[in-house]
């Protein structure tokens, strides 16, 4: 047998596994887009819902920690 068996992310190309969410965060440091549409989901009864789900699609996206969003500056020229 081979020990480079590919490791499989839920919730990516179509694939699950059987471990839950929580219990595959040990394993990784990142969300994987199921739990960001939670998220968005989640963000759409804040008072500043179109912000903030702007501010989740950019760290998301661009894979921004939020120290790093925490220190965008808007420019305007």
């Amino acid at each position: 047998m081979s020990d480079n068996v590919p490791r499989v992310n839920a919730g990516v190309a179509g694939f699950s596994d059987s471990r839950t969410l929580d219990k595959m965060m040990g394993d990784r440091k990142h969300l994987v887009f199921a739990e960001v549409e939670k998220l968005l989901e989640a963000a759409k009864d804040s008072r500043n819902a179109a912000r903030d789900r702007c501010l989740l699609l950019l760290m998301f996206r661009q894979g921004l920690r939020v120290s790093e969003a925490c220190g965008l500056v808007l420019c305007l020229r």
